[in-house]
């Protein structure tokens, strides 16, 4: 935006941050620049963890580990979790 770099390489994600918080700041104008998002260099997946050291202690884990997978499923195969993302950083 400043003109000082020709390529960024950062994780997607992490530049739509930035972003969003200069355009919440009024320091960005998504309108009004000429930034654009190439190729993808690399991706990075998130996990969820659960303990399996509890002793019984969360006798509900199973059943509550299947509800989530199948959830987290059914919102990848209909767009729900990009929708949720696009909807996030909204520029």
């Amino acid at each position: 935006m400043a003109r000082r770099t020709d390529c960024y390489v950062n994780a997607e994600m992490s530049i739509r941050w930035g972003l969003l918080r200069l355009r919440q700041a009024g320091l960005y104008d998504p309108g009004l620049d000429q930034l654009r998002f190439g190729a993808v260099i690399d991706a990075e997946w998130g996990y969820i963890g659960y303990t399996n050291t509890d002793n019984g202690a969360f006798p509900f884990k199973d059943d509550f580990i299947k509800k989530v997978n199948k959830i987290i499923r059914a919102m990848k195969a209909d767009g729900s979790i990009n929708q949720i993302i696009e909807d996030f950083f909204e520029y």
